[in-house]
């Protein structure tokens, strides 16, 4: 069994505790040999800008991992308020937030389990046309965030650096080409317990059911939205029930959310 926390990496009578990016770190490496690849992603078609995760290949490294503290210090104040000096007039009405524009980014274009399924971010034309109920952001703010976006992937391509949602798409990426051949999904653990849901994203909670080998009754999510942590993930209890009815083609169902009365 698997437990994902926020906590330290154990084993614990047949238990894992792990956190979400020493998990990423394993199932990369171990699927990458098992596939006999490197760290290079499946082919795709798409037109779009392709994740940083292209240009990264063979440096999955702590030193080239773009956080959000990197993003806000390195990245934002120094390349992208230069690139749009031209949008002063909307920065001041508060609409190129920076941890806005992160959010954006992590939980939808490069986050969402739409994403991860397509191996490429989302094109303009799709994060426009996501539901308001969704991404509440209006059209003009959401263009903006788009273009700084495109700014910040250029950034990160032209340089080998890449984010965690690249590392989650590159392995979800690897899970679909392993499911190809050998005819079905593989069972990597018999049950897997996620804490603080409402700090992942999209893509990381289809991984989580992935590993189960796409059995909803194996996956366990416990997590408060009103404590949320990570920067840059706008959640909501109903993306897991989106992503498993995708995931499975409908088939699946989660069942209802207990709320917990006491914790």
């Amino acid at each position: 069994a698997l437990q994902v926390n926020s906590g330290e990496n154990v084993n614990h009578d047949g238990v894992k505790f792990l956190t979400t990016s020493t998990l990423a770190e394993d199932l990369r490496v171990s699927l990458e040999q098992l596939l006999n690849t490197d760290s290079d992603p499946p082919a795709t078609a798409s037109s779009q800008l392709s994740s940083s995760f292209a240009s990264a290949q063979h440096q999955w490294k702590a030193r080239f991992h773009i956080s959000y503290p990197k993003f806000l210090n390195h990245i934002w104040k120094t390349l992208i308020l230069t690139a749009h000096t031209h949008k002063k007039s909307d920065r001041s009405k508060g609409k190129l937030d920076p941890l806005m524009v992160w959010t954006q980014i992590r939980s939808f274009i490069k986050g969402s389990y739409q994403a991860a399924s397509q191996q490429s971010p989302l094109s303009y034309e799709q994060y426009a046309a996501l539901p308001k109920a969704r991404c509440r952001l209006d059209s003009d703010t959401r263009r903006l965030a788009y273009e700084v976006y495109v700014t910040y992937e250029e950034y990160l391509h032209d340089r080998g650096l890449w984010d965690d949602m690249d590392q989650i798409v590159h392995i979800v990426g690897l899970i679909q080409l392993q499911k190809l051949e050998v005819g079905g999904p593989t069972v990597w653990y018999d049950r897997v317990y996620v804490d603080e849901v409402q700090d992942i994203t999209q893509a990381e909670i289809g991984l989580f059911f992935l590993l189960t080998g796409e059995n909803c009754d194996a996956l366990y999510l416990a997590g408060d939205t009103a404590q949320a942590v990570s920067q840059g993930v706008e959640f909501r209890f109903e993306e897991v029930r989106s992503v498993v009815h995708l995931i499975s083609g409908g088939k699946q169902k989660i069942d209802r959310w207990e709320k917990l009365v006491h914790n």
